[in-house]
């Protein structure tokens, strides 16, 4: 898989025929990020409902703070049922964000 900075793909997405797009495609994705969309169309099958959106940052608090945590942190960490409790500020945002 090719490497991209977050904002590089940040970007991407939030431009006209950004990855989004390309994720909810039919079509194959040629572009420098085309294996990661082909990799993410590939495992839409693996749910019973999915569904591919782009979203403000200012709604998107939690992904970029898992992100963070994952780029700091080694190991594995699994969550069951609840939330890390540094997550719960994150969570409240996006939810209040989002409507």
């Amino acid at each position: 898989m090719g490497h991209f900075s977050a904002q590089a793909m940040e970007l991407t997405a939030a431009k006209e025929g950004g990855v989004v797009d390309r994720i909810n495609s039919n079509e194959e994705c040629f572009e420098a990020e085309g294996n990661i969309v082909e990799d993410i169309k590939e495992m839409q099958g693996w749910f019973r409902s999915f569904s591919c959106n782009w979203q403000r940052r200012e709604g998107n608090k939690v992904v970029h703070e898992l992100a963070q945590f994952g780029t700091r942190s080694a190991g594995f960490f699994t969550w069951i049922e609840e939330e890390p409790l540094w997550l719960t500020p994150f969570l409240s945002a996006d939810l209040e964000a989002n409507g």
